[in-house]
């Protein structure tokens, strides 16, 4: 398949991921061409937008779980004008899936997305603005936690099938 891709589109950089494989373009033309190669040869493929492409996220918080979404797309849209608003929605608790004081806006990259981070007042309230993932904060503590406990129920078990019981 990959040498039927480098024949039709040209030189591209694929890289084995598990059972995938993740193929690169250098331009748009190219990722067009490979689109058409892969429909055309019935072959399974999806596209993952570039980060430029993707929308800029930040959260709000310091708002009432109550506020209105509209009413905070429209009260955005005056006080940062510049700033496109593509999509504001509340985040819900994982667990009791309860509306939470944090809602999430999805902006348009047009290099003003910045000034969303300047009002420390919204709303007549005092909110703080974030990025939604914070790049510095480790993306993987879950997945630590519970294999640190996974480890400690594993030696837990090995522990009581060492214990000899007597009557």
């Amino acid at each position: 398949m990959l040498k039927k891709l480098n024949k039709k589109v040209g030189k591209v950089n694929a890289v084995l991921a598990n059972e995938y494989i993740k193929v690169y373009s250098e331009t748009a033309d190219e990722h067009r061409d490979m689109q058409k190669f892969c429909r055309e040869e019935k072959i399974e493929f999806y596209v993952i937008r570039p980060l430029r492409e993707r929308p800029f996220k930040v959260v709000i918080k310091g708002l009432h779980r109550d506020t209105d979404i509209e009413e905070i797309k429209s009260e955005l849209s005056i006080a940062l004008p510049e700033i496109k608003i593509l999509n504001v929605s509340q985040l819900k608790n994982v667990r009791t899936k309860s509306p939470m004081e944090i809602f999430m806006i999805e902006l348009k990259k047009n290099g003003h997305e910045n000034k969303i981070f300047e009002p420390t007042h919204f709303m007549f309230l005092k909110v703080k603005i974030q990025n939604y993932r914070n790049p510095l904060e480790p993306r993987n503590v879950g997945i630590v936690t519970c294999s640190i406990i996974l480890v400690q129920i594993v030696v837990f078990k090995q522990d009581v099938s060492n214990v000899v019981r007597t009557t």
